[in-house]
């Protein structure tokens, strides 16, 4: 993760992950909720920020109910409402979180074929 104080022309280095499989940190969605506040979602993790993106802490994926080595990667995620997060793993489990990513609650399976969704 970088960061530029002065609208982009000089960078910083924030943060660095050094994850057990795979070389880098996958992401694919920035949210801020203010201008200090925000998290980024990847496939393996969030990392959420409380000082405008300077400092970054790793947050964990929800832990998967089923054990399968894909499930913990987040495959979907959506934010219902400004608080309300909520990640679809690999293997088709479906989290919430309502303080950014700190803890987790199991909401159930969805399988999705052809764009039809099946609970």
């Amino acid at each position: 993760m970088i960061h530029s104080s002065d609208r982009g022309l000089n960078w910083k280095i924030q943060w660095q992950h050094k994850p057990k499989v795979f070389n880098g940190f996958y992401s694919f969605g920035v949210k801020f909720f203010n201008a200090t506040e925000g998290l980024v979602i990847g496939k393996d993790g969030l990392l959420y920020t409380n000082d405008g993106g300077q400092h970054w802490e790793y947050r964990n994926t929800p832990p998967p109910k089923e054990n399968w080595y894909w499930g913990t990667w987040i495959a979907e995620f959506k934010f219902v409402g400004q608080q309300h997060l909520q990640v679809r793993l690999r293997n088709e489990e479906v989290h919430e979180s309502s303080d950014k990513g700190k803890t987790w609650k199991y909401l159930g399976k969805i399988h999705c074929i052809n764009g039809k969704t099946y609970h």
